[in-house]
């Protein structure tokens, strides 16, 4: 029962703490520098992004599957040693998929001959601001999930 639970805690944490991060991150990159959001973009009404919400909507949708994933991550090396190392280096993996699934959706704006992560490194990698934002996650889901990887 302790696993499950702790796989709950790790599925909650994802939850509270990767579409923020995400959001925040989209929000800057493409809200006010790419200025999608500013409206210095003129955007068909039916075009990604719509408004914030549709935004803050779609990555909560996107977190679903990694939130999943570090659930299954804290059921396998439950109250191991390893576990938080687990857990953090899967973390940062589904932050830099999220990341890179976000760029992938705005690569129609700029032209479509991009490979899988080149969308990544042109459009919404920023030196400071992405590993920033991917650390303020970790810590964050860190704190959150701490009852899944401290050993009673």
């Amino acid at each position: 029962m302790k696993r499950v639970k702790a796989a709950g805690w790790a599925f909650l944490s994802t939850m509270l703490t990767l579409p923020v991060v995400m959001f925040v991150h989209e929000l800057i990159t493409f809200g006010i520098i790419w200025g999608f959001m500013s409206g210095e973009r003129e955007l068909p009404a039916f075009e990604y992004p719509f408004s914030v919400g549709w935004i803050a909507t779609s990555q909560l949708i996107m977190s679903v599957l990694p939130a999943s994933f570090l659930a299954l991550v804290s059921l396998a090396f439950f109250q191991m040693r390893f576990c938080v190392w687990m857990l953090s280096g899967s973390y940062l993996l589904a932050y830099f998929l999220a990341v890179n699934g976000t760029a992938n959706a705005y690569r129609h704006h700029f032209g479509n001959t991009w490979g899988f992560s080149e969308a990544f490194w042109e459009l919404i990698f920023h030196p400071i601001m992405t590993p920033g934002l991917g650390v303020i996650g970790l810590v964050s889901f860190l704190w959150f999930s701490k009852r899944v990887w401290l050993v009673d």
